[in-house]
């Protein structure tokens, strides 16, 4: 930071920096020849007014410091409400009396514990150990980071959004939850889901948007209805859609993926549907994908009814039509 002041005008402004020098440092008065004054003219001199680097750094150092303040973790000590500062400790194990978590915080559920959201919640990372609980009923909840889940998780109402940012993983003996949760617009995923636990990922309604995405793992999937926005969800493991597959953006069902559509009178509307790997459709209802955004290099299971609206066959692609089915178009590069 440095400022000059010429002539006479500088005056007022050296007075009103005097405070500064003394505090950042000293005054280094230097002066320079102007070949543009005109005969005669005085020369005055040029005071310049500099932050020291020390007090530059100093500055940096409190800033710094106050960003790391501002997050903290928050370990569960006690089952209870989350709002309760009895149920919190700084530290794993420790003392209660901590205040309950805001959104710059890392959560830990752990001992045991059985913690329940009360009110609208949000934090940073998610962690719920083994034999843990964290239930959340009618208020929203935001975890801006990772979410990890080797006890359990349970969403028991469709009040209230409940949005996961980062990656969601079940670990083995995990278990999830969210069946209650019926409308895809109430709980959101934004970086794929990793199920490793034997314990079906049980899901309601599902919207998957804002980046491209992952499903899988060694563990499985059901969901009742589910909403890809502008997005690709690409699916490795196996992923019922029992009421409804829709939404503006493309299921890719990878080489090893298995996409299960079987509910009674469930719909298929996604903008893109795209098979490598298997598609098991046993439901009733329709499927609206149009023929060039339906395409199968894999293998399509067909036994439901209701009719299709067109499936692209390219090159290596099985289609086992067994049902009643009608498929209005069927462009077929390999005839099997």
């Amino acid at each position: 930071l440095a400022v000059e002041a010429m002539g006479s005008d500088s005056r007022g402004l050296e007075r009103s920096c005097g405070g500064i020098e003394d505090v950042l440092g000293k005054r280094d008065t230097q002066t320079r020849f102007n070949p543009s004054i005109l005969p005669g003219a005085t020369h005055k001199p040029v005071r310049k007014f500099l932050l020291p680097v020390k007090a530059m750094v100093l500055v940096v150092v409190l800033l710094t410091s106050v960003s790391v303040a501002m997050s903290a973790d928050r370990f569960s000590v006690a089952s209870g409400a989350c709002t309760s500062t009895s149920v919190w400790s700084a530290t794993s194990g420790g003392i209660p009396g901590a205040t309950a978590p805001v959104a710059a915080d890392n959560v830990f559920i752990e001992g045991g514990f059985t913690v329940t959201v009360d009110a609208t919640a949000a934090c940073t990372n998610l962690s719920i150990a083994s034999a843990s609980t964290l239930t959340v009923g009618a208020f929203a909840i935001t975890v801006s980071g990772t979410t990890s889940v080797t006890g359990t998780l349970t969403i028991s109402s469709s009040t209230g959004v409940k949005t996961f940012t980062g990656l969601v993983t079940i670990n083995p003996g995990g278990t999830w939850t969210s069946t209650a949760s019926t409308f895809s617009t109430r709980l959101i995923f934004n970086n794929g889901i990793t199920n490793n636990s034997s314990n079906v990922f049980n899901a309601g309604g599902a919207t998957f948007n804002t980046n491209a995405q992952v499903t899988g793992g060694t563990g499985s999937f059901s969901f009742t209805q589910v909403t890809v926005t502008g997005v690709t969800v690409t699916n490795n493991g196996a992923f019922t859609a029992a009421t409804a597959l829709g939404g503006t953006g493309q299921f890719s069902n990878a080489a090893t993926g298995t996409l299960n559509l079987s509910g009674t009178a469930a719909s298929c509307s996604i903008t893109t549907l795209a098979n490598a790997g298997i598609i098991n459709r046993s439901n009733t209802g329709t499927t609206t994908t149009a023929l060039a955004n339906f395409t199968n290099t894999g293998t399509i299971n067909i036994t439901g009814s209701g009719a299709i609206t067109g499936i692209t066959n390219n090159a290596a692609g099985i289609v086992n039509h067994s049902g009643s089915s009608t498929i209005t178009s069927f462009n077929n590069a390999t005839a099997t």
